[in-house]
């Protein structure tokens, strides 16, 4: 749909909770087993969960390998005995992984860290006595220290965590110890540099944030080709930042050039390597593709936002309009949050209800969800205005969305093989690009692109996007009151 664009998460070990909830379940008897080789110090958390917060070493290191082995996603799904259990689902991943561990004693952290927990639980002092731990076990190889560098920055880094900004000369004292590690681990610094540049963005720091914008993407070209779909997966919104605040300053189009430079030659693989296998170079050009689709997006921000349009809006006085096209404007002094994607899309609808959780928490914000008719119903195909009432439909009473949606009702045109579909999804799409879906815009009150954000609101991302919110919000007061 929509030429979206998917790369698969690179697999690194890294877990990094948006919440410490922790539940004991029974593991397997070769998980039980390679689980009593990991060394997790026990965790007692306070707070509104105490009842049910404290946990043994042996659930903790339980739910590192489930979660780890989640993200990594390697188990074929017709191995799985048990197919209609997510939760069987995610025990038998942890077993195969688990069944790799090598049986040695680890001291201290092992694979993610009690780091990360210990600062989520606002004890600081624990999580670095458990870091200089781990960074102690002796002959640790240098991608384990690597990675629990970047465990200590996520620790410390993180704007999710109470207190973070008090928290950052620590993170950053780990990034520079990573930084020192040299080019061999250069992935690693790329991701520590882009949490810490969101980080900064976040806090309105724009000196620091672009400082390690920058650094990241000079990591790009240093690490190896096969590490570099990082930046076409999962950190796209480090580009887009970096473009939306080096705009408006006076060296902003040299470094956005720089940046632009960096991410096109980062698509082109090692002659060597192309040669040793023709997939490296389709690698290449899928990922050739993707940046300039980046680029194209980039070019957006800190543009002047087109009106929302639609022949179909739902939750505002002219819901259920039928001739014409209607438009919302952009430019009446209203913070919006924009997302577009559809009905068939399972990250766009789970993030519906963090839209209506920012549209609640923030009044004078407005959250719009974009779509278009698809052609058909269920089974069957259907004429724009059935689809329109039956999306209607399912958008406020199963879904319970109360914030305006627009529905493009596209004119259907025969096809080639006779049948009929959409002659186009409307200018809505046309207007907003997108890289996946769902994509989000955040436009200010003059109209202004500000943000690009790609993906399904995650808690972690519905924290971020307020935390965004936020800081526009304080900064249209501001610019009122001078």
């Amino acid at each position: 749909m929509r030429g979206r664009f998917i790369v698969r998460r690179p697999r690194c070990l890294i877990w990094a909770p948006a919440a410490v909830t922790f539940a004991a379940v029974s593991a397997t008897t070769n998980a039980t087993t390679a689980l009593g080789q990991i060394a997790v110090p026990a965790i007692t958390i306070s707070g509104p969960d105490s009842a049910r917060a404290s946990i043994s070493p042996g659930e903790a290191a339980y739910h590192v390998a489930v979660v780890s082995k989640r993200l990594q996603d390697d188990v074929p799904y017709m191995q799985v005995a048990a197919k209609d259990s997510i939760r069987n689902v995610l025990v038998e991943r942890a077993r195969v992984w688990m069944g790799h561990v090598d049986p040695q004693l680890i001291r201290g952290l092992h694979l993610d860290p009690y780091g990360v927990v210990g600062a989520d639980a606002s004890r600081d002092s624990a999580a670095i006595r458990a870091i200089e731990t781990r960074l102690a076990t002796p002959n640790l190889t240098p991608n384990a220290r690597a990675y629990t560098y970047l465990s200590a920055t996520i620790a410390f880094g993180r704007a999710e965590y109470a207190g973070y900004a008090a928290r950052l000369p620590v993170a950053e004292r780990y990034v520079a110890a990573l930084d020192s590690m040299g080019n061999s681990v250069a992935n690693v610094q790329f991701i520590a540099h882009a949490l810490l540049s969101n980080t900064y963005f976040l806090s309105g720091k724009t000196t620091e944030m672009i400082r390690h914008g920058m650094r990241a993407m000079d990591c790009l070209e240093r690490m190896d080709f096969t590490d570099r779909g990082l930046m076409y997966s999962d950190f796209q919104s480090l580009y887009v930042d970096l473009i939306s605040v080096l705009s408006g300053q006076p060296d902003g189009p040299a470094k956005i050039a720089k940046i632009n430079a960096s991410l096109v030659a980062a698509t082109t693989p090692p002659p060597a390597l192309a040669a040793m296998d023709e997939s490296f170079a389709r690698t290449g050009d899928y990922w050739h593709s993707a940046a300039q689709q980046m680029i194209t997006l980039g070019n957006r921000v800190g543009q002047r936002a087109p009106n929302l349009l639609g022949n179909y809006w739902v939750n505002v006085p002219s819901t259920g309009a039928t001739r014409g096209v209607d438009s919302m404007v952009v430019t009446d002094g209203t913070l919006r949050v924009v997302e577009l994607g559809d009905l068939g899309c399972g990250p766009c609808i789970a993030s519906l209800p963090a839209m209506q959780r920012l549209q609640d928490r923030f009044p004078a914000m407005r959250s719009v969800f974009l779509t278009a008719t698809m052609g058909a119903w269920s089974n069957r195909l259907v004429e724009p205005d059935v689809e329109a009432e039956k999306l209607r439909e399912t958008y406020t009473q199963s879904l319970k969305v109360r914030f305006p949606i627009s529905i493009w009702k596209g004119e259907k045109v025969r096809t080639e093989d006779g049948g009929f579909a959409p002659k186009n999804e409307g200018p809505n799409f046309a207007n907003y690009p997108l890289l996946g879906t769902p994509t989000f815009y955040v436009i200010d009150g003059h109209g202004r692109i500000r943000r690009v954000i790609f993906g399904q609101l995650t808690p972690d991302r519905e924290t971020q996007l307020a935390s965004l919110i936020d800081f526009l919000s304080k900064e249209t007061s501001a610019v009122a009151h001078q």
